[in-house]
């Protein structure tokens, strides 16, 4: 069906199914797909639409919204995955083309927070082709007006998902992540507020993924490591300084005196004074 909506371009269309009880205990499913053409004015804001969203950019460019952290951009050749279960939104840049759909079904949470950990992302597939003629496949059967067997959807639905999986685990990288790239940066920023998706934007990987292999790597989460690294910096502040525990918590990356009191014990069994006092 054609689409009347502010910033969608007259030539757009979507189609809607209503899936029954066995499809949706059986099977990922699809509510809604559609093939769209933007105004570069279009800005879309909701606050649910309870299904997740998948939108393979065909041209163009634009710009991912979550509550809370900064619209991160997307392009030509990318996979738009977005958890539509909460606040969310996008806007058009110029001459942006989609081809999306709606899903859900079976594990899709699990699926999309393997490989969406810090919300939604754009993915550049191992192989683009499949998962645009899988979309496109979709996006004809109900276009067309005939019933895609539910089997068959659920399948090209998987084939899709095994892609993004594929390309989130770096196997287009062909090489493993630098960790001294990683290391490093924790050591200069160390007095800073350090979150995994920085880290894991240094290694290229996603939260989820990068997570799990840093700590095969280095025995520790990014967490324990970045700790850890912060008490041996403290010890030594300590016994070279005379300065107040508050001011060596905010000099070392702890964002209170009692977090670091915490986080020091926790790892030497003593509190900072203690350790100061202590003889070498």
């Amino acid at each position: 069906m054609k689409i009347h909506e502010k910033g969608i371009r007259p030539k757009s269309e979507a189609f809607f199914a209503t899936p029954g009880a066995r499809t949706k205990k059986l099977f990922y499913y699809v509510t809604c797909t559609g093939h769209y053409w933007y105004e570069n004015t279009y800005c879309l804001r909701r606050d649910h639409y309870n299904s997740f969203l998948m939108m393979y950019v065909l041209k163009g460019k634009g710009k991912l919204w979550q509550p809370g952290q900064r619209e991160s951009p997307f392009q030509k050749g990318e996979l738009v995955l977005m958890d539509c279960y909460g606040p969310h939104g996008y806007s058009a840049g110029e001459d942006l083309e989609t081809l999306w759909l709606h899903f859900d079904g079976l594990n899709s949470r699990e699926i999309y927070e393997e490989i969406c950990s810090g919300g939604a992302r754009a993915v550049t597939p191992v192989d683009s082709y499949v998962v645009r003629t899988q979309l496109q496949e979709i996006f004809q059967m109900h276009k067309g007006g005939v019933r895609m067997d539910d089997g068959i959807q659920s399948a090209a639905l998987s084939r899709i998902f095994a892609e993004l999986l594929r390309t989130d685990s770096g196997a287009q990288r062909g090489q493993e992540p630098d960790l001294e790239l990683c290391l490093a940066y924790i050591r200069e920023h160390l007095q800073e507020e350090i979150r995994v998706k920085d880290l894991a934007d240094c290694a290229a990987l996603s939260e989820f993924h990068f997570s799990r292999w840093f700590k095969s790597r280095t025995g520790a989460s990014p967490y324990e490591y970045i700790t850890a690294m912060r008490v041996n910096e403290a010890k030594a502040c300590l016994k070279a300084t005379d300065r107040p525990l508050a001011v060596v918590a905010g000099e070392c990356g702890f964002a209170s005196e009692g977090n670091f009191i915490r986080a020091f014990r926790r790892h030497t069994g003593v509190t900072p004074g203690a350790f100061r006092r202590m003889d070498l």
